[in-house]
């Protein structure tokens, strides 16, 4: 998972499937000053071969759960809090039941 590649628009469209409320417009074909980059990439590279690091959730997962975590935010506030810690949870036994560690502090 950690080795796909997904541009700006794949992030917006998914994000959209779960946040009816998000908007958005490509500007990329108008005469524009501002720029975008067509592909967001972070390099894992030294957590891949340094910790044998990989992607516990999906990319449609991982949006999922931002989606709902920003409408909570924007929405219900007051309840934000619980809906991390339920999130951190969600999390903790997907990477358990995919057998990787988890570390505590």
């Amino acid at each position: 998972l950690a080795q796909q590649n997904h541009s700006v628009l794949d992030l917006v469209k998914e994000m959209s499937i779960h946040w009816s409320n998000a908007r958005w417009e490509d500007i990329s074909t108008t005469d524009s000053n501002l720029y975008e980059s067509g592909l967001l990439k972070l390099n894992c590279d030294k957590a891949l071969h340094m910790l044998n690091w990989h992607a516990a959730m999906s990319f449609a997962k991982t949006i999922k759960m931002t989606a709902e975590w920003y409408k909570t935010f924007y929405n219900a506030e007051h309840t934000i809090r619980d809906v991390t810690v339920a999130q951190i949870c969600e999390y903790e036994l997907i990477a358990q039941i995919q057998g990787l560690a988890l570390f505590a502090s």
